[in-house]
């Protein structure tokens, strides 16, 4: 058996998630660095940008 280098899970649990939705990336890079930070409790910010665009209708197709 191999042994497993666990030097990359974080030490403590990841309790919270935030989902954001910006205009772009930019707006989201500035929410990012001036307001994140300011929030109590706030530690570390690891960031997951997908990179598709979600379907922007709300119609079913018949």
């Amino acid at each position: 058996m191999d042994a497993v280098d666990d030097s990359s899970f974080p030490s403590e649990p990841v309790y919270d998630l935030l989902r954001v939705v910006a205009a772009d990336l930019d707006d989201y890079r500035q929410f990012q660095v001036e307001h994140l930070p300011r929030i109590r409790g706030v530690q570390s910010v690891k960031t997951e940008i997908p990179m598709q665009k979600i379907k922007l209708t709300s119609e079913i197709p018949v």
